[in-house]
């Protein structure tokens, strides 16, 4: 008789149980051009993507320690707003998202966690189930976020400081690690014909416990995976987006500076997750 797979939400609530009891078209900017115009190209050929984002992080609009600073930040210039989330706005014209059910029933290409607030086991089984099915999914997943915020630890407003999807890697046949051997601070991680600036980021070890199909790249920060007809694309820092990784030209279109920074492993990444 042959031994059947658990179900995602019972592996998760064993996992709760031992640790608390104890086409689509992606754009990238080219060397060619420094116009965001001009700078975008398609990596598949397809209608525009539609594109679902949940992050706890600052991408779209900064922190705001009231309503007053809320109205105010929204009268910034592009300049002093975040260039990633400038960026993705201009090109991928995402749908940002609190709720995952709300997320996955708008059927997006291509799903991106941004070090998300926490998920449930069931919306863990929830987010498992639409990834088999055939969804495509970007997840940064810190394990040790070193954001700079305004609010204090523990304020619900704050970027979520450790990711909690590891149930979920542990599933699919991850072991997501922190390596404490690591340099402090920034440093740069070689692969895929670029260099990725990350911040003490964990790594991932295949474990063979799980049944997806995982290849790992950038010093093993980044595990790109088959799971069912889907895919997901790990990625064990979320530090990586910080607005200083992005630098912009002086100019009105605030274009990249090409070649700089992590313009070229975000859009490397965004690639993975489309193939």
């Amino acid at each position: 008789m042959t031994k059947s797979k658990p179900s995602l939400f019972m592996f998760l609530l064993y996992s709760v149980m031992i640790m608390g009891g104890a086409g689509v078209s992606y754009y990238i900017y080219t060397a060619k051009s420094p116009a965001i115009e001009a700078a975008q190209k398609p990596l598949i050929s397809g209608d525009t993507a539609n594109v679902a984002i949940m992050t706890s992080l600052p991408l779209f609009s900064p922190e705001a320690a009231n309503i007053a600073d809320a109205l105010g930040a929204a009268d910034k210039p592009d300049a002093e707003a975040h260039p990633l989330g400038v960026f993705w706005s201009n090109t991928l014209s995402p749908e940002i998202y609190d709720d995952l059910t709300a997320a996955l029933s708008s059927q997006p290409d291509l799903l991106i966690l941004a070090q998300s607030r926490p998920f449930s086991p069931e919306q863990l089984a929830q987010f498992d189930a639409w990834v088999r099915g055939g969804g495509k999914a970007l997840v940064f997943a810190d394990p040790t976020l070193f954001w700079p915020s305004i609010f204090s630890v523990g304020d619900a407003r704050r970027p979520e400081g450790a990711t909690l999807l590891s149930p979920l890697f542990a599933y699919w046949g991850l072991e997501q690690q922190i390596d404490d051997d690591q340099p402090e601070g920034a440093w740069s991680l070689a692969g895929r014909s670029n260099a990725m600036i990350v911040v003490q980021s964990g790594h991932f070890i295949k474990s063979g416990d799980g049944d997806a199909q995982c290849t790992l790249h950038y010093g093993d920060a980044v595990a790109a995976c088959n799971v069912g007809k889907g895919r997901a694309v790990l990625v064990s820092d979320a530090d990586m987006l910080q607005a200083e990784f992005y630098p912009v030209d002086g100019t009105e279109a605030h274009a990249p500076i090409l070649g700089s920074g992590n313009w070229n492993s975000v859009a490397s990444l965004l690639q993975l997750a489309a193939e």
